[in-house]
C-alpha cells in the first residue's frame, strides 16, 4: 500500500522526499532574496514605535477602559428595569463592540510587537478605570484602592523590564 509521500508500507520515503527537495531548489539568488526578506522581517518587528503604533495602543487601551465603563453602566440599569429593555441592549451592545475593537487592534499589534512590550500599556488600564470609575460613574476612591492600582501598574512594569 502507498503512503502519501509515495513510498510501500515499511519502506523508506527518503528517496522519494530527495527526489522533491532537488526539484525545488532554488538558485543561490533566490536564497539571498528569502535572506534579505527575513532580516527585514525581523528588523520591522523589532522597530521603534511609530507615531500611528502609538495611536492603536491608546485607541485599544481607551475602548477598552470606555466599554468596561459602559457595561457596568448597563449592569447597574439592570437593577431597575430589568434585562429586557433597550437602555440595557444599547449599552451592552456598545460594550461588546468596545472591545471587539480593542481586542482585534491588540492582536494586530501583537503581529509587530512583543507581549512583554505591549503588556504594560495593558497595565495602565487599572489605573484609567480606577479613576475614570471615580469621576464617570462616582464610586468612592479611597487611599488603599489607589495606592493598591499603583502598585499593580508599577509591578506590572517591573515584570515587562526584566
Amino acid at each position: 500500500m502507498l503512503s502519501i509521500f509515495g513510498a510501500r508500507q515499511g519502506e523508506s520515503a527518503a528517496p522519494i522526499s530527495a527526489a522533491i527537495s532537488a526539484k525545488r531548489a532554488t538558485p543561490a539568488s533566490a536564497k539571498s532574496d528569502a535572506t534579505l526578506r527575513a532580516r527585514a522581517i525581523a528588523v520591522f518587528q523589532q522597530s521603534h514605535m511609530s507615531f500611528l503604533a502609538f495611536f492603536f495602543i491608546v485607541v485599544s487601551l481607551l475602548s477598552f477602559v470606555a466599554a468596561q465603563l459602559i457595561l457596568k453602566r448597563a449592569m447597574d440599569a439592570t437593577t431597575r428595569t430589568g434585562f429586557r429593555n433597550a437602555e440595557f441592549v444599547s449599552k451592552v451592545t456598545g460594550g461588546v463592540v468596545l472591545m471587539t475593537i480593542s481586542f482585534f487592534l491588540t492582536l494586530g499589534l501583537l503581529q509587530r510587537f512583543d507581549l512583554s512590550y505591549l503588556y504594560p500599556f495593558q497595565g495602565l488600564s487599572v489605573i484609567f478605570i480606577t479613576l475614570m470609575a471615580a469621576l464617570i460613574l462616582k464610586e468612592k476612591l479611597n487611599m488603599r484602592l489607589a495606592v493598591g492600582a499603583l502598585l499593580i501598574s508599577a509591578g506590572i512594569v517591573l515584570v515587562s523590564m526584566s
